[in-house]
């Protein structure tokens, strides 16, 4: 076998290894109803008040945030930040989820509001400048919220877009 055949087999053995290394991702089942996926490269962490009592884990919070790569801000590189969280309001039966997210999405830097689902709830998805990103939606009685986005307020590249399509893609309720 030539040598420089040789050495780029091992290359990109090597090459190959790296991409299926940094696609490992982990599933967080929530006991709010909710599970996603994430990139293992990512911090999964819940902000609590400090005088709010026992911190909560990642599995139990309403709110939990996802941040990455990680290392990403010390080496200026580009960062991400994806939020899930309940919201307290009591969303019954009856609750107008349309009237809800018109009234949540008054301000005039809203690019685009669209009604859809996700994993088959209704759910509305909410596009604003310096591509963040806000869904609403139903959940049971609560009205879950998730947003993401660039967090240096650059136009987002392939890499981040890719990361959050899958964690969204990955979003399910137990029903």
């Amino acid at each position: 076998m030539n040598h420089s055949v040789a050495r780029f087999l091992i290359f990109s053995l090597f090459a190959v290894a790296g991409l299926q290394a940094s696609d490992k991702w982990v599933q967080l089942n929530n006991s709010h109803g909710w599970r996603l996926s994430y990139p293992a490269s990512w911090e999964a962490y819940v902000m609590q008040a400090p005088d709010s009592g026992t911190e909560l884990s990642i599995q139990e919070s309403d709110n939990v945030n996802f941040d990455g790569p990680q290392g990403c801000y010390e080496r200026k590189e580009r960062c991400g930040l994806f939020q899930i969280w309940l919201d307290s309001v009591n969303a019954n039966r009856d609750f107008d989820l349309k009237k809800y997210v018109d009234s949540e999405t008054q301000d005039p830097t809203v690019i685009s509001k669209e009604a859809g689902q996700l994993d088959g709830l209704p759910a509305y998805f909410i596009e604003y400048p310096e591509d963040q990103r806000l869904v609403i939606g139903k959940y049971k009685r609560f009205i879950f919220r998730i947003s993401y986005g660039p967090t240096d307020h650059k136009a987002m590249d392939k890499t981040l877009d890719k990361t959050f399509n899958t964690m969204m893609s990955s979003v399910k309720f137990k029903k």
